[in-house]
């Protein structure tokens, strides 16, 4: 039996598309009670809790573009504003495209941190966005999330605000997969399940986009909790994938493998020739992995919106990069190293050499985060007396 949203429905998975930070959850964290089991000691006094994991201190994290407050205006670096930026993706001639979900736009970042907008019209703001084909100045999309980048530098991105899947290429935007479907009590598009030509395939909320070496379009359909592939003109549900939620983003794995995250069941899975099997991880485990992009041959990095973190996998070994971990998971705006930067809901990543670009979607801007050559080698514990001291004096060094 198809399944209908509600409106309440819809705007929840809208904001799990585009990594929204789950703030009650984690205000709860930050005010619950102490962690169980704790004994008070001979004088009466609660014990010290043990550190929270922290980044890595090898880990630099800054400000490559935008800013924390809202907006929308092109520029260099700050004076560039966004709206929830979401997905990203690198270019092969070393530009970042962003798709600006809240202000409907896909914006583009030179490598020297300019911002220009190359798609999308209309209202900005969190207004709801349109639909509409043509010249990449007049068409209109609504809360693009993922996306992809071709060789010949043609943008595939997903549409989810329209159910749609589309491209931007020689200026111009056009559909390559979905159609219209129902709208909602406040006059949205609800999306669908429907395989077979292109033109007339439904989606439901689709959020991300991978490119297949055979020239398909693989689709995180979130709204329907399946893998579609786009070959040609015909869409179809790929087999083997029964195990999905809610997939939100798709990166290379290992060999042939394609990773698939997916933060409604918690998990990390890669899907090779024999279907999809969930991804076998020992130490930190994120959250609500959202986001995913390769760093360097065979390893990953998966960004945590719920947690505000970043990590790396170095085959099933999970590394926390940068941000802070339970029981105190911290969210904010801070630039430095890794144990000390801060994130506010972070959707994805996309990696040029050894820097990552994350789409920090709460404070509204891209991080660059510069990832050192030896980030799998376990660094050394700190001394208990040197670890508040240490993070103290490079907070007071890096921090805005």
């Amino acid at each position: 039996m198809k399944r209908k949203l509600s409106p309440v429905t819809t705007a929840v998975i809208l904001i799990l598309v585009l990594g929204a930070v789950l703030y009650a959850y984690t205000r709860g964290l930050l005010g619950g009670k102490q962690p169980g089991g704790a004994k008070m000691g001979g004088g009466g006094a609660m014990p010290s809790p043990p550190p929270p994991p922290m980044g890595l201190p090898t880990v630099r994290v800054s400000t490559f573009a935008g800013y924390v407050r809202p907006g929308f205006a092109d520029g260099k670096g700050w004076e560039a504003k966004f709206n929830g930026p979401a997905g990203i993706a690198a270019a092969p001639d070393g530009s970042l495209y962003v798709s600006d979900s809240r202000n409907h736009r896909l914006r583009r970042i030179a490598p020297d941190g300019t911002v220009t907008t190359v798609a999308g019209s209309g209202p900005t703001d969190c207004l709801p966005g349109g639909f509409a084909d043509g010249p990449a100045d007049q068409a209109r999309l609504f809360n693009p999330a993922g996306l992809a980048v071709a060789g010949d530098g043609t943008v595939y991105f997903a549409d989810s605000g329209n159910h749609r899947i589309r491209k931007l290429k020689d200026g111009v935007v056009t559909t390559v997969a979905g159609c219209a479907t129902p709208q909602d009590d406040v006059g949205c598009e609800q999306g669908g399940y429907r395989d077979g030509p292109a033109t007339t395939a439904q989606f439901r909320f689709p959020a991300a986009v991978a490119l297949e070496a055979s020239g398909a379009i693989l689709v995180a359909d979130l709204g329907n909790g399946r893998l579609r592939r786009i070959s040609g003109a015909t869409v179809s549900t790929v087999p083997n994938t029964p195990a999905l939620r809610e997939p939100t983003a798709l990166a290379p794995g290992p060999g042939a493998a394609l990773q698939v995250a997916d933060p409604g069941a918690g998990t990390l899975s890669e899907m090779g020739a024999a279907g999809l099997a969930i991804h076998p991880r020992s130490g930190l485990v994120p959250k609500s992995p959202t986001g995913l992009c390769p760093l360097g041959a065979g390893d990953s990095v998966v960004v945590d919106a719920e947690w505000h973190a970043i990590y790396a996998l170095n085959g099933a070994t999970c590394v926390l990069l940068a941000g802070v971990l339970p029981p105190a998971p911290e969210c904010g705006f801070r630039d430095g190293t890794g144990d000390v930067a801060r994130f506010s809901g972070p959707c994805a990543a996309a990696s040029i050499g050894n820097t990552l670009y994350v789409t920090d979607f709460g404070n509204n801007c891209i991080r660059a985060v510069v990832v050192p050559p030896d980030w799998a080698t376990p660094l050394p514990p700190p001394h208990p007396r040197d670890r508040g001291f240490r993070h103290r004096r490079e907070g007071d060094r890096s921090a805005d």
